[in-house]
């Protein structure tokens, strides 16, 4: 099982950095900064990611090419099409947030080393969200053919993890907001 951080929308730079200890120390191996600001900073944070041994993810429409031997890119659902073009250097991996089964078999096909489908459960971290779940007897499909590359998003809880570890029977990963940063106010 692989866990990925992502940061939420009003985090501050030099505070996630300080908090990236507590980060490995709750297992995330990835980072995904959902937000870039326009600033220098930003790579103080790729770099200090890195130098905890957390792989950072930037949004595609983000990146920069020399970022993308050191991070991942991360697609969101409206640009999985963009998938099938290649880029013009090779990322550490790729991921893709994925909002039906149909788009998460062609973001792996089309090279997604992760697809994030969501929402599992009601999220956490995006009150008043509305959005129809993610259909189980579809998570535990892809769960099957997939395994660790399906990452379940929405409404992560370590209970909720248990049950669908035990529901699934098979390797999945998880991501969240709240899961890793509930606890730590002000960033």
């Amino acid at each position: 099982m692989k866990f990925f951080a992502i940061t939420p929308d009003n985090a501050n730079i030099e505070k996630l950095i300080n908090w990236l200890p507590e980060l490995k120390n709750r297992r995330a191996a990835y980072l995904y900064l959902r937000f870039l600001p326009a600033s220098k900073s930003i790579r103080l944070l790729i770099d200090a990611a890195i130098h905890a041994g957390i792989t950072p993810i930037v949004p595609y429409a983000s990146y920069k090419h020399d970022m993308l031997s050191m991070c991942g890119v991360h697609y969101k659902s409206s640009e999985i099409s963009l998938l099938a073009q290649s880029l013009p250097a090779k990322p550490r991996f790729i991921t893709a947030s994925c909002h039906c089964s149909v788009d998460a078999h062609l973001a792996l096909q089309a090279g997604a080393h992760y697809a994030y489908v969501s929402p599992v459960y009601a999220p956490l971290s995006k009150y008043g969200d509305d959005r129809p779940l993610f259909p189980g007897d579809e998570l535990r499909k892809l769960v099957m053919i997939y395994g660790e590359k399906i990452v379940l998003l929405g409404g992560m809880t370590l209970q909720r993890m248990q049950k669908l570890s035990v529901e699934f029977k098979g390797d999945f990963s998880v991501a969240g907001i709240t899961l890793f940063f509930n606890d730590f106010t002000g960033l």
